[in-house]
């Protein structure tokens, strides 16, 4: 019995349900990316100045980039509130959109739903894409930015399968699209779709499409008109655009990132080891076998998911710098052929003879394709379900949890209480301060040397709860959370 095809959409949904969307707002905004963009899009929420993004209230050269990202989290303020699920559902939205989009190519080219349902399991079980940062289930870039390049690729594909010149058209509007979101990161397919292209023998024709420049003069006008009026508005704004998202990320050691001296290999064997960690055999299993396949559907899909993954591999191998995350656009390209690799798979089994065998052949394939995805995808649950930071940041996400319980609940005392930390960057803890300080809550942040030595204080640091210890008579009023105390202190001893 066939499955009608909404019933395959909905099995898609329920997959990517709980990965992507459960526990959203648990944990508290996270150090880095999330919480500079949090702090961008809050003074964006306040300012009403949609061209600018600050931080500080000042215009922001650190983080660089354009701000779609930025001007729809303004957007789910506006209807949900400044919290933690309106700052991350945009990226959970995209996550779930990305998805279904790999969902819809299998089911619409290979004409085989079972096969993106798989392809949908297969992603939301990869750390690669579902993880503690830059993934769907925080507020930073890459989900959206994953969203939009999966989806301009897949249109060129269905552009030069079926000839329809307005698929081209739209492809580039979404390559503008993932740009506005994350620079030059939004054109890192494009190797990929040339070679397909030419594979295909069909650069010319493309090339001779009206459509093709139609597109290009739209990426070029939103692209250009912003940065020109970014940079009139702001000198010296594109030369940190080129210093920080250009030749400074590519080309350029960054001791503030400090993720340079790793090997031209990084990111294969990050794959291997850890975010495709499950499926990379399965993935190998399928470039092999539909790059061979007699299906001819299959084949070009094989295909064109294995140049983009590779070239795509290729040029973030070559950048100097090589954070953890700029790996995430391909997966779900990769999750494609390891689908494809457990179809391989029963089609093998659907070769034996089951004559002889109590069991039924549907039953049997039901057990293999389930003994091959049930764990990773119910240890993908597990982590959603029950999310945590990482390890290298517990004791900021402590002392941001106490704050967001403070946000939440109006009842928490806070009188005049100061959060004490050191010089790090912890743009988090700012941006819960600034928002309690709109609720007449938490005034500031400071360093133990520039407090009144009668303060009230909340401190989080080891460090600096031994400074207290040792050198001021204080009394103790709270220390309930994990890590974090309260502390008055009564001068120096």
């Amino acid at each position: 019995m066939r499955l009608p095809g909404w019933l395959w959409s909905l099995f898609a949904i329920l997959v990517l349900a709980i990965p992507i969307f459960a526990c959203l707002d648990t944990l508290p905004i996270q150090l880095w990316d999330e919480s500079r963009l949090a702090i961008n899009a809050y003074e964006l929420y306040k300012s009403k100045q949609w061209l600018v993004t600050t931080y500080n209230n000042a215009p922001d050269f650190w983080n660089t980039k354009p701000p779609l990202l930025i001007w729809i989290q303004v957007v789910f303020f506006n209807f949900f509130g400044v919290n933690e699920l309106a700052l991350r559902l945009p990226s959970a939205i995209a996550g779930g959109l990305t998805c279904l989009t790999i969902f819809w190519f299998l089911k619409d080219k290979a004409q085989k739903p079972a096969l993106g349902v798989l392809a949908v399991i297969v992603l939301v079980s990869s750390t690669g894409f579902i993880k503690y940062h830059h993934s769907p289930r925080t507020g930073d870039y890459d989900a959206m930015l994953t969203f939009f390049s999966v989806t301009y690729s897949i249109l060129y594909f269905r552009y030069l399968d079926k000839d329809k010149r307005y698929l081209l058209l739209l492809s580039l509007c979404f390559v503008t699209l993932a740009v506005m979101t994350k620079t030059i990161a939004g054109l890192l397919m494009a190797p990929g779709l040339v070679l397909y292209t030419i594979y295909k023998k069909k650069l010319l024709t493309t090339l001779k499409a009206p459509q093709f420049y139609i597109g290009l003069a739209i990426f070029a006008g939103v692209v250009a008109g912003y940065y020109y009026m970014h940079e009139q508005r702001t000198p010296g704004y594109f030369r940190a655009v080129v210093d920080n998202d250009l030749i400074g990320r590519f080309a350029k050691s960054s001791s503030v990132d400090g993720y340079m001296n790793r090997d031209f290999f990084y990111y294969i064997n990050l794959a291997i080891d850890q975010h495709f960690h499950y499926w990379y055999l399965l993935a190998l299993v399928g470039a092999i076998g539909g790059c061979f396949s007699v299906n001819s559907k299959i084949k070009d899909v094989t295909i064109f998911s294995l140049l983009l993954s590779l070239s795509y591999f290729v040029i973030i191998s070559k950048s100097v710098n090589k954070s953890d995350w700029y790996d995430m656009q391909a997966y779900p390209f990769l999750a494609v052929l390891a689908a494809i690799g457990i179809w391989f798979i029963c089609q093998m089994l659907l070769k034996i003879d089951f004559s002889n065998l109590t069991t039924k052949k549907p039953v049997f394939l039901f057990a293999a394709v389930a003994a091959l995805t049930v764990t990773p995808y119910l240890a993908s649950m597990n982590s959603s379900l029950n999310p945590t930071s990482g390890d290298w940041v517990v004791e900021n996400t402590n002392i941001c949890s106490y704050l967001k319980d403070v946000y939440q609940n109006p009842h928490m005392a806070t009188d005049s209480v100061v959060v004490v930390k050191d010089k790090r960057y912890m743009a988090n803890i700012e941006w819960y301060l600034k928002v309690l300080r709109d609720k007449g809550k938490f005034t500031q942040i400071a360093q133990l040397s520039e407090l009144d030595k009668h303060s009230r204080v909340v401190v989080f640091q080891p460090a600096i709860k031994d400074t207290i210890r040792k050198y001021y008579q204080y009394d103790t009023v709270e220390s309930k959370h994990p890590s974090v105390s309260i502390y008055q202190l009564k001068g120096r001893k």
